[in-house]
């Protein structure tokens, strides 16, 4: 989710120049095109003067014919570039003569170009066939490559051949040369290998004894892992490693299946971190509306603005109720109770809950939960203080702890706390001689063994990802859904669009990206349109807002190739498609609750605070009504 929101653009189509320079007694004209284009779908071309030298000719400036392309909104295939300081761009345009091919007036005569052209509906085959083929085989690092390599291989003239060696010297190695992603592996992999050490030290014996004597049963152990969630809410990444890693054991004692577990931890992730008025995820958001309100004119506070959306995300907040009344209730449905009976009648599974040192003693609890803690604290130190540094770099010398968080790099804090929590259980584990060194760093390496199955997954889904914005996957689907956009039922439509994406990139952060800046200035052009009262207006704004952010972490949080569902199976240490199995069925009852009961009616200016206890108590009754108890 995080990691592909710059990837994705609705304003220009050059993802990979064709560079072609025309020589002779003028100077050179340099045209440069998209290497590929989606039929049907507009895109740009750049053109630059240069002189003989090689360099730009800003003095130039004229126009420059060109046709076979369609201006959009035009009848004619003949166009005008103007060119400025030796550039030009041309506007939207689109195929006329539908071969791929267009022609520039250049030194007299019509020079004659090539692009190709890919039919538009190819660019939801790769995350399509990525994710049925995960769904249908359980074979999610198979499916991913699939995905990849079907990708690449339309992007190369359908050449399988030319696919395969980008889906590796390409699109694999830029999944693993950003920034971002190397730190989330390494924070992964540290985290992994912190785990192996307090498992094999006696620390999660000691954890799971100190917390089963609160637990007592299972609706407590349930309720225990929710309110850990909710703990630990200022990142979705750091919430899904450490609940799921530091409840597995508990889970195991009470018998209660890894498939629940991964559900719990998922749903208390990107759903509390992107509720929480401080997180890694709020100057993401606040700078997406910020700017678009700017572009609108709008002197709206933002961060008011933000703070009212919090009530229209029905399906976040109806998420975490549904949670509650699983372990409540004790029932369950679909595959997840069939999960349910199986853990009931088979027995606890011991890997990591009886691990002992070597010589028998036990980590005292104190010291098992000294490294947990550590990753938490370092954490919040970690932000504030990249936030401030970030923050005075720019020069701004007021701020408070929302301009500091979300100026913050999370990633490289998140490295650095799993770093520093796995030195520290180290130091403990030598210190307290429950294990040697040797032994320490045979129990670290065990515990990143264990992570690099999830590595592999995770460099999969953002290849995947990267494979849909190189494809234009999120545009197509837009340009399709255009039309359907009426001002009462925005917020609906709106929420199916970011659903839509968000399952089928993996990414909440690039549906974000994509849509916000795209809807608001919608809603707002229709509202004004519909001559909307200003407060008619305001609340239905704010609802869509809403409906953006909680139908990205709808679609986000069942998609098989998403990150934080690829980590919550793994921090769980359950099948990844086991996972996604089991949760489909409860994603998709809140989501089809929030549509009917909460952003339909919203739309039609009903309140927020009067959909949620209505929305609370149909979901309550119809949950009891499809669910049958677990015994």
């Amino acid at each position: 989710m995080k990691q592909n929101c710059f990837t994705f653009s609705m304003v220009c189509w050059l993802i990979l120049s064709v560079t072609i320079r025309v020589h002779g007694s003028e100077p050179a004209i340099t045209v440069q095109s998209p290497i590929y284009t989606l039929s049907h779908m507009p895109f740009q071309i750049l053109m630059e003067i240069k002189n003989k030298s090689g360099d730009l000719d800003d003095g130039f400036s004229g126009i420059i014919r060109v046709r076979g392309l369609k201006i959009s909104g035009s009848d004619t295939s003949l166009a005008h570039l103007h060119f400025q300081d030796g550039k030009a761009e041309s506007p939207p345009v689109i195929w006329e003569n539908q071969k791929g091919s267009f022609e520039v007036w250049v030194n007299d005569e019509w020079t004659h170009f090539h692009i190709h052209t890919i039919p538009a509906w190819i660019s939801v085959l790769p995350p399509l066939i990525a994710i049925l083929s995960a769904i249908l085989f359980r074979q999610v690092l198979i499916s991913l490559f699939a995905g990849v390599w079907l990708g690449a291989s339309c992007i190369h003239s359908w050449n399988p051949g030319a696919g395969l060696l980008r889906t590796l010297d390409h699109y694999f190695i830029q999944a693993m040369n950003s920034p971002e992603h190397i730190a989330v592996i390494l924070f992964t992999l540290m985290l992994g290998g912190m785990v192996g050490i307090i498992s094999h030290s006696g620390g999660t014996e000691a954890i799971v004894h100190f917390i089963s004597k609160g637990v007592m049963n299972r609706r407590r152990c349930q309720i225990a892992t929710w309110l850990m969630g909710l703990v630990i809410f200022f990142d979705d990444y750091a919430n899904t490693l450490i609940v799921g890693t530091t409840m597995r054991p508990v889970m195991d004692r009470y018998r209660i299946s890894r498939e629940k577990l991964s559900f719990i931890v998922d749903a208390t992730a990107a759903p509390v971190t992107s509720l929480a008025v401080f997180s890694t995820w709020i100057g993401f958001e606040l700078g997406l509306i910020q700017d678009t309100f700017k572009s609108l004119g709008l002197d709206w506070n933002v961060y008011w603005t933000y703070l009212e959306t919090i009530p229209f995300r029905f399906y976040s907040l109806w998420m975490l109720a549904l949670v509650v009344f699983i372990a409540i209730t004790g029932r369950d449905f679909g595959p997840m109770r069939k999960a349910e009976l199986r853990a009931l009648h088979t027995a606890p599974i011991e890997e990591d809950s009886v691990s002992t040192s070597s010589d028998g003693q036990k980590m005292p609890i104190l010291n098992a939960l000294l490294p947990v803690i550590a990753v938490i604290v370092m954490t919040f130190i970690g932000l504030w203080q990249s936030g401030a540094h970030s923050l005075q770099e720019q020069g701004n010398v007021s701020y408070g702890l929302r301009e500091i968080l979300g100026a913050s790099d999370p990633f490289s804090v998140l490295m650095w706390s799993s770093f520093g929590g796995s030195l520290l259980a180290g130091l403990l584990a030598v210190f307290k001689k429950a294990l040697s060194i040797n032994e320490t760093m045979d129990a670290f390496l065990d515990g990143l063994k264990d992570m690099l199955t999830a590595v592999v997954i995770l460099v999969g889904a953002w290849s995947i990802g990267q494979i849909c914005a190189d494809l234009h996957t999120a545009e197509f689907i837009l340009h399709m859904t255009r039309g359907l956009l009426h001002p009462a039922l925005l917020p609906a439509v709106v929420f199916l669009i970011a659903a839509m994406i968000s399952f089928a990139t993996g990414t909440s952060w690039g549906t974000l990206s994509i849509l916000i800046p795209i809807i608001i200035p919608v809603a707002w052009r229709l509202t004004l349109d519909a001559e909307y009262p200003i407060a008619q207006q305001h609340g239905l704004l704010v609802s869509t807002i809403a409906s953006v952010l909680s139908g990205s972490v709808f679609g986000d949080h069942c998609s098989p190739i998403s990150d934080t569902t690829i980590l919550s199976s793994m921090a769980s240490g359950v099948g990844h498609i086991e996972h996604v199995r089991t949760q489909i069925p409860y994603a998709l009852l809140t989501a089809a609750l929030a549509l009917a009961f909460g952003y339909i009616p919203a739309g039609f200016g009903i309140s927020p605070f009067i959909l949620i206890p209505v929305g609370l108590l149909l979901l309550g009754i119809l949950f009891y009504r499809i669910s049958r108890p677990v015994h």
